[in-house]
């Protein structure tokens, strides 16, 4: 398959190259002029966030519509389910197996372990948790499953969005569009045409605004290398090596799959994924990089539209490959430094409860995405609050690394869902003539 890139210069790797350096320069050695700058790269997010909801409700309604009237709705349904439970096992698979592996948190030397009790007893009189490390430790009440569940259904739509609250405007998109297309047609035309032309504006929107990108990659790296300051990196050490070569492994899984199913040259394949990539790493937020991963997946790889336009943004918000490596992966480090036995009942429990700790992590971010490791590590019956000084310590060097996870992986499940363009039409045929 002969592959064709849209050229969009904001995304070059040279350029992108050159002012990552750059950013990596002022944080490093001026510090002044790195904060003075940040404001450009909230800018940037600011004006990328205004869009991605409306743009996620737009697209999500009108894709589900369109393939629920098609003939290949079951099979493509299918197909989601399954791609999106397996790599959410997988994955919480993979964090698990890499743990036991490379075993970051056994036989550590005594000085690694006075260095991260170091860390641990200057988080706590710094403040940074939330509960104290010494006397009785109030844990808030953990919500029912069924509260869990009606608290993803918004009463206001409107104040969904106004909020930014993520999941409760996908599933109001998800009932919107299994509804639209139970309506006839000829009567829901007015109404798809008018989603239409909202995705399309925001997406015109969405590449005015990457022209900031350059700029804003350089304000944000900038910042993050001047606010970065002292970390326990070299008593961390393991566990970072073991979780960096965990994602590196894992990425280079996710371009295989992509250069399989697209057909094309594996460097075009991975050239091809360039913008939602840099936005993963520049804005450590993946659903920011839904415009940019669609447009991608359909443009430059060729897949089908609307499949791409479905499941890349149910994806994304879905399945959160990146954190499910990290909870599973720390929380074996954790029981290697506790020394709880790692027999196939606790290693089951890891895989099954880092998958759930995963899907509640969804619309989070940052520190607060860490404190969903407290599922993995209660059904272990290990203490969350020392490991979770430590996660945090660390998190500014694997909080983009996670994103990049999500995204990249989700690219993946994409191309193993939605079918080539050349592939399609033959897809379809072979579907309407079992139907008849």
């Amino acid at each position: 398959m002969r592959l064709r890139l849209r050229k969009n210069f904001y995304t070059s790797w040279l350029l992108a190259g050159s002012f990552v350096a750059a950013g990596l320069y002022l944080g490093l050695y001026h510090k002044v002029w790195a904060h003075a700058i940040a404001p450009l790269g909230d800018l940037y997010l600011d004006l990328l966030r205004m869009c991605i909801l409306p743009y996620l409700l737009a697209v999500v309604t009108v894709s589900l519509g369109r393939l629920l009237r098609s003939r290949t709705a079951a099979g493509q349904l299918r197909r989601i389910i399954i791609v999106f439970v397996g790599g959410m096992l997988i994955a919480s698979a993979s964090g698990t197996a890499a743990g036991l592996v490379l075993g970051p948190g056994r036989n550590l030397p005594t000085t690694v372990l006075a260095a991260l009790g170091s860390t641990v007893r200057k988080a706590a009189q710094s403040g940074e948790l939330e509960v104290p490390l010494t006397g009785p430790i109030a844990h808030p009440e953990t919500p029912s499953l069924l509260r869990t569940i009606v608290d993803t259904v918004p009463v206001n739509i409107f104040r969904a969005l106004s909020d930014g609250a993520v999941i409760q405007v996908l599933i109001f998109a998800l009932i919107f569009g299994v509804a639209l297309a139970l309506v006839p047609q000829r009567n829901n035309l007015v109404m798809t045409r008018a989603l239409e032309a909202v995705y399309g504006a925001f997406q015109r929107i969405i590449h005015w605004v990457n022209f900031l990108l350059p700029l804003a990659l350089c304000a944000m790296i900038a910042d993050h290398a001047a606010s970065a300051g002292a970390t326990p990196f070299a008593a961390m050490a393991m566990f970072l090596i073991g979780f960096g070569a965990l994602a590196a492994v894992w990425l280079l899984a996710c371009s295989l799959v992509v250069w399989w199913r697209s057909g094309a040259g594996y460097i075009a394949s991975v050239t091809a994924l360039k913008e939602p990539l840099l936005l993963a790493v520049a804005t450590r937020s993946s659903i920011n990089c839904v415009p940019a991963a669609v447009e991608a997946m359909h443009l430059n790889l060729r897949f089908e539209r609307k499949s791409a336009e479905l499941v890349a943004p149910l994806a994304i918000t879905l399945c959160r490959y990146g954190p499910l490596l990290y909870y599973a992966f720390g929380t074996v480090f954790a029981a290697q430094l506790y020394g709880v036995p790692l027999d196939l009942r606790n290693v089951l429990l890891i895989i099954l409860t880092s998958a759930l700790a995963g899907i509640a992590s969804i619309g989070t971010t940052g520190v607060l995405g860490l404190t969903m490791m407290s599922l993995p590590f209660g059904a272990l019956g290990l203490p969350i609050e020392a490991p979770l000084a430590l996660f945090i310590a660390i998190d500014p060097l694997f909080d983009a690394t996670r994103t990049l996870c999500i995204v990249y992986g989700n690219c993946a499940a994409t191309a193993l869902v939605a079918p080539v363009e050349r592939r399609a039409a033959a897809e379809t045929a072979e579907a309407e003539a079992l139907a008849t």
